[in-house]
């Protein structure tokens, strides 16, 4: 079985798969996940940027049987809360913290679209996945600016992260902050100005717990470039393939963070739905620079408060636990 194909003759929804067909489709993914990864030669097979609502959920409906899909939601737990703010039918671009690069900040927000209002949320994802046949099939997409403005003017909900990797990959330290950096940043803002033009609303959705999934302690990308330097200086990698591949890729990286684990570790990741933000009312006829970063400000102290605000419920409800435990122990 490949998994490209099987993926591009699948338009009907809710298939029953046998246990023999959930398991070759689930090799089938590891093959073109490991294909993707370690085949430096790998040629993407879609030219597309993104497939039809309705074929993406009728492949969803294959994947959500899978043993991989029900053990991200045992690992996770992810639950969406205040899912009815998210439009039935109409467009909207859901701006989310990005808190961990495993993946668990945006799981409960994926899986509770398309569980919660059999909607597919379209994921904007980092340039290093555009060559990426199996992220298409999974609802992430290339993020640039006409990718999002077009699913917006197609009435598609679209998912955003600003923070972007700086803000995935921050230390433990700076936990549920949200951080002016990236597309958040006065220089990026990118997000609020597709918003703005497509007429759509933002609806800012607070992540919380995603975190606890990474221990970083810091960024080491000066001492990895200096070590890669010293090692070209030496051997002139950059002269091999691989050498030079990996000059380029570093290049690119903003940042390299210094993980104690190098798996995710289990947590509970919630995603709160806050109410939507009209950007075009708000922001008015021809927004100039300080319109725009007045608006961010709003978008990032909106996500901060709701964090903060589950935060606080979520240690008062332990303490109330710990407090009858002990009162039941005596």
């Amino acid at each position: 079985m490949n998994y490209i194909d099987e993926f591009l003759k699948t338009d009907e929804p809710h298939c029953r798969l046998s246990l023999n067909e959930k398991t070759a489709l689930s090799y089938a993914f590891l093959q073109q996940a490991a294909d993707e990864i370690f085949n430096p030669d790998y040629e993407p097979r879609f030219t597309a940027a993104y497939f039809s609502e309705e074929k993406t959920l009728a492949w969803m409906d294959k994947l959500s049987q899978l043993p991989g899909y029900q053990f991200l939601k045992l690992y996770y737990r992810p639950k969406l809360h205040d899912a009815d703010k998210i439009p039935e039918q109409e467009g909207a671009m859901l701006v989310s913290n990005h808190t961990t690069i495993y993946f668990g900040d945006v799981t409960p927000l994926f899986l509770g679209v398309y569980e919660n209002k059999r909607r597919i949320l379209y994921g904007l994802a980092h340039h290093v996945f555009k060559r990426s046949d199996i992220m298409k099939t999974i609802m992430c997409i290339p993020g640039n600016r006409s990718n999002a403005l077009q699913l917006l003017k197609e009435d598609k909900l679209v998912l955003v992260c600003p923070e972007g990797i700086l803000g995935a990959c921050k230390p433990w330290k700076q936990n549920n902050k949200v951080l002016p950096v990236e597309g958040f940043s006065k220089t990026g803002m990118g997000y609020l100005r597709v918003a703005y033009e497509s007429g759509k609303p933002i609806i800012p959705v607070a992540n919380v717990g995603a975190e606890e999934t990474a221990l970083i302690l810091g960024d080491v990308k000066p001492l990895v470039d200096q070590t890669i330097k010293s090692i070209d200086d030496l051997f002139a990698i950059g002269k091999q393939k691989w050498g030079e591949g990996l000059l380029e890729f570093m290049a690119k990286v903003k940042v390299v963070p210094l993980l104690v684990n190098l798996f995710p570790l289990p947590s509970k990741v919630d995603a709160y739905v806050g109410d939507a933000i009209p950007v075009r009312e708000l922001l008015g006829n021809n927004p100039q620079l300080e319109d725009y970063w007045e608006l961010n400000k709003l978008v990032i102290e909106s996500l901060q408060q709701q964090i903060d605000q589950h935060l606080r419920k979520k240690k008062t409800l332990l303490q109330k636990l710990s407090t009858a435990n002990s009162g039941w122990g005596r």
